[in-house]
């Protein structure tokens, strides 16, 4: 089995987490003051309470983002928590082809941070400093997704599947084509 487990590194989620956490902050000090006897001008203390119960839920989420995968003989297993709160499970009959996927050919609308889904495309892109594979669904979809190591999860196909890739060198590094 194969189990990978990323993070998202961007500016703009670190950017939300200290937004995040400067609201609770605030909201707490708030409610300190109505406590001490201050008066805290800028709202009511409903608002605040309202704040406060947001600002919590949002942090976590943000703080606990990630995306995982499994690969197991049953097939492959993929979640982007907290967009996705179970593993959609994908059987290696789906599957057509693995392809990896330089930064450069990814579609323009391809971005990194959360998921985006189109009508045939899903997008779980984490880090743009990872390398990004594609699955070339039997139903015409694609999946395209980072990875931390490409070469380990390559291998593991290759070599230690029960379904084998049968290899081909072209020039759309195109890693295999799975067989029975």
């Amino acid at each position: 089995m194969y189990a990978e487990q990323q993070y998202d590194v961007h500016p703009y989620l670190r950017w939300l987490k200290w937004i995040c956490l400067a609201a609770i902050i605030w909201q707490l000090a708030a409610f300190a003051a109505k406590e001490a006897g201050f008066v805290w001008p800028l709202t009511g203390q409903g608002a605040h309470l309202v704040l406060l119960i947001t600002a919590v839920p949002m942090c976590l989420m943000i703080a606990n983002g990630r995306f995982s995968i499994r690969i197991s003989p049953k097939g492959w297993d993929l979640r982007y928590f907290p967009f996705q709160l179970y593993y959609q499970h994908l059987d290696w009959d789906e599957i057509k082809i693995v392809s990896r996927v330089p930064p450069e050919d990814l579609p323009p609308n391809a971005q990194f941070g959360f998921p985006i889904m189109r009508f045939t495309r899903l997008f779980l892109l984490t880090n743009p400093r990872y390398e990004v594979l594609r699955l070339d669904l039997i139903n015409g979809g694609q999946i395209y997704f980072s990875t931390k190591n490409a070469n380990e999860l390559i291998l593991f196909l290759q070599k230690e599947m029960v379904f084998a890739l049968k290899s081909t060198k072209s020039a759309t590094n195109e890693i295999g084509h799975f067989v029975k």
